[in-house]
């Protein structure tokens, strides 16, 4: 029954442990709130769509409920369309500011997105300035499960690239926030002020990924179809090239299973939508059987 916001965008900064844990744990009757219940096509991937498949989750608020491909279906879809679990859909920019608003403290706050569509229905318009708004009221939660680089032992929390996505907005909207960490928990003071994202007022737990579990690494550049990648990717800045094939989106095998994994990879030469400072996407990653 409870309330729980789950990072992510896309892959980048998905609890996958976290849930992996819930999953064991079997929780169920779970509010969930995320940009996307899990992705299409991805079903050997540890994400929102497990919880959904053992029929964990009762509601889910997002702004993406159906894949981008009509031919594809998301586990989501078929158990929504079952009438097997419920959703609120809205708009990726209200849902981030219903989350933040959440973390503020602010009651409520009027937005022209929406307007004159099904999700206005229900809801209070009012006029400024000769154009309607609607008013959408923030979306706390009991829970969030987000990702992280690394954090000090004090809980000053690093993001990395676009891991950060929803990671710091749900961390303020939750009482309890629980981050999982790529890194060893350093000490305090090792993280300069200005990198920190999550301040510790807003960590409640930490917990390093183990060896052996699902970690987010660095993605490795390959061509595509047998040809050559004409220029390195990114060229925006002196830096980027620091960072170019830095992926957030990886699976390994828990230390009970095989320790082998299979990842493919789609490149190119231009940037794609935010990841353009984060390196090739990465097409497509395999989990090993036993999660």
């Amino acid at each position: 029954g409870s309330t729980i916001m789950f990072s992510g965008f896309a892959g980048p900064g998905t609890p996958r442990n976290l849930i992996a844990a819930l999953h064991r744990q079997g929780a169920k009757g779970i509010h969930a709130i995320t940009n996307s219940p899990g992705r299409w096509g991805d079903g050997d991937l540890v994400d929102l769509g497990i919880l959904l498949r053992a029929r964990q989750v009762a509601k889910v608020s997002a702004a993406f409920t159906a894949a981008t491909h009509p031919s594809a279906k998301m586990p989501f879809s078929e158990l929504y369309e079952a009438g097997e679990v419920d959703a609120e859909l809205m708009p990726q920019g209200t849902l981030a500011e219903r989350i933040r608003a959440a973390g503020a403290g602010i009651a409520g706050f009027y937005t022209p997105t929406g307007v004159g569509t099904e999700i206005a229905e229900g809801k209070e318009v009012r006029n400024f300035n000769g154009r309607d708004y609607l008013l959408e009221l923030p979306l706390p939660a009991d829970y969030a499960f987000v990702h992280a680089h690394r954090a000090d032992e004090i809980g000053n929390v690093q993001y990395r690239l676009t891991q950060r996505n929803f990671g710091p907005i749900m961390a303020r909207a939750a009482r309890v926030t629980i981050v999982e960490l790529d890194e060893p928990i350093v000490p305090a003071g090792d993280i300069d002020p200005d990198s920190v994202h999550t301040p510790s007022i807003f960590t409640d737990r930490m917990v390093v990924i183990p060896a052996g579990d699902v970690k987010e690494v660095k993605n490795q550049r390959r061509p595509r179809n047998n040809r050559s990648i004409d220029k390195p990717w990114p060229t925006a800045s002196p830096w980027s090239s620091k960072m170019a094939g830095w992926s957030t989106w990886a699976s390994a095998s828990p230390p009970s299973a095989p320790t082998s994994s299979t990842q493919t990879t789609r490149s190119s030469t231009r940037p794609r939508t935010a990841c353009s400072t984060t390196g090739p996407w990465p097409w497509k990653v395999k989990k090993i059987s036993g999660w």
